[in-house]
């Protein structure tokens, strides 16, 4: 490389913004090829794993504050024009993926929008089920529920914001269909949420299943209704000990998603909704990675509707279904497992266990059906955790723990409350046997069963402990005893 073009590339970096986005890392990979560095020499000088230099050489990491310097002791180049072209490269980047990714989203909800409704509006008067494409836009406002979000980072800068998109299909019965009668309003599907935080936490998307009904109908065109949401969010810029070490809230490059919804309908048309309310999301990975400290937002949610094949508003609403005595007692049994990133104690600090440890468990969950929504009951609990009792040896792998140490068994209220396909179980509880330092206090449960049949069912479940702590995920398979 000239000194000429060295110059051009020291006047970029320190005094110019190009046209378009130049990434530090195509700067630095010219300097060290005309000084005559290897790559692995580089890495070597400053400490750092070769496979993350050569990712900021190729543009595939960031420079941080602390590479930035890392390069400027190794290298001699100022380390402040590395960190200003870092941030025009995300800003450029930002601004110029913007258009082509609206462009995107346009293109993939007209492509819905034609292939539910063209085979649904031949069918129209026959077809017993109402198709629904929701659009929602939610700015919400970020928790600061510990020291990362309130300013903990190389820019010292405050969390505040996030602004996440959703693209959702559900579908609904008639109401008069006998599951329409029962289930007025109710409806369920899919969706899709790309969440827009920032260059710490990445923009991650949730995919995920969610269910909404009216709580109480305010006339023919209001009505005010809930909608959980319950699936898997991907693409976070985790926890890295060289380029993102100061992200103590999420370990890992997915996690759970979990969104509660309370908003206004308005009935617009036969074909058309608007929609407004609030939303609270939560994102953790439920201990299978540290750190997990979570991720709360609360936002305003607005957004609209379209129906295929839904009844005209002046058609007069549908007598709900008389229906039979539905009270009745049945039993869920649950078997689960799952895995998580375990820690030890030892009287004084607590320990980073290596590697992943089992979970595994059963839920024994009778219950009473008051109505067909509603139902109340207990649920005794077992759970064994292979990273329970390691108080004495935090690191040690060839300790032979006992069984009875590592196991527990308690005992929990639930309730539940049933939809078509979908039921929520939620549970509070205490440990009756058990290791005392690992299976005390109050733990919670919510759970998501997937109804495959009358009988078999998936279950997806969330563990706390005293309303706060993540404890572990539940990922099993029941069966329905009992019931009618």
């Amino acid at each position: 490389m000239s000194n000429d073009k060295k110059t051009i590339k020291e006047m970029r970096a320190n005094d110019m913004t190009p046209a378009f986005p130049t990434h530090p890392g195509d700067v630095l990979k010219d300097e060290i090829e005309y000084r005559g560095i290897s790559q692995r020499q580089l890495a070597e000088e400053m400490g750092i794993a070769y496979s993350a230099l050569n990712e900021i050489l190729n543009a595939r990491r960031p420079v941080t504050e602390k590479t930035a310097l890392l390069f400027e002791a190794a290298l001699g180049v100022n380390a402040e024009p590395l960190l200003k072209m870092q941030m025009r490269y995300n800003l450029q980047s930002t601004k110029s993926d913007y258009y082509s990714r609206m462009m995107k989203q346009s293109l993939l909800v007209i492509s819905m929008l034609a292939a539910v409704a063209l085979p649904a509006s031949s069918q129209e008067d026959s077809c017993k089920t109402i198709h629904r494409i929701a659009l929602d836009a939610v700015p919400s406002t970020i928790f600061h529920t510990n020291e990362f979000l309130r300013g903990g980072n190389d820019e010292a800068r405050t969390m505040n914001h996030d602004m996440t998109f959703t693209l959702k299909y559900a579908f609904m019965n008639k109401e008069e269909v006998r599951p329409g009668s029962i289930y007025q309003g109710a409806y369920q599907g899919v969706g899709l949420a790309r969440h827009e935080f920032n260059q710490w936490l990445a923009n991650p998307i949730s995919v995920y299943l969610f269910q909404g009904a009216p709580i109480v109908n305010l006339s023919r065109r209001v009505s005010l209704n809930y909608e959980w949401n319950l699936g898997m969010a991907f693409g976070w810029n985790a926890y890295d000990e060289l380029n993102n070490p100061e992200n103590k809230v999420i370990g890992s490059k997915a996690t759970a998603y979990i969104d509660v919804d309370l908003y206004m309908k308005w009935m617009l048309s036969k074909y058309l909704d608007l929609n407004a309310g609030i939303s609270l999301t939560h994102f953790s990975n439920g201990n299978t990675t540290y750190p997990n400290m979570g991720l709360n937002t609360g936002g305003i949610r607005l957004g609209l509707a379209y129906y295929i094949n839904r009844q005209p508003l002046a058609v007069p609403k549908v007598e709900r279904e008389k229906l039979p005595d539905s009270r009745g007692l049945y039993t869920d049994v649950v078997l689960y497992g799952a895995w998580k990133q375990g820690i030890a104690h030892d009287g004084v600090s607590s320990y980073l266990l290596d590697g992943k440890y089992a979970v595994m468990g059963f839920n024994v969950n009778p219950m009473y059906r008051l109505n067909p929504w509603l139902s109340l009951g207990a649920s005794l609990d077992g759970v064994y955790d292979r990273s329970a009792s390691r108080e004495n040896d935090p690191w040690g792998e060839d300790v032979n723990h006992k069984f009875s140490t590592q196991a527990g068994l308690g005992l929990s209220a639930r309730g539940e409350f049933a939809m078509p396909y979908f039921s929520i179980n939620f549970g509070v509880g205490t440990y009756l046997l058990g290791n005392r330092n690992d299976f005390k206090g109050v733990y919670e449960v919510l759970a998501l069963k997937i109804h495959v049949s009358r009988r078999a069912m998936l279950h997806i479940g969330y563990s706390l402990v005293d309303f706060k702590t993540p404890n572990n995920l539940m990922l099993g398979l029941g069966w329905r005893f009992g019931g009618k």
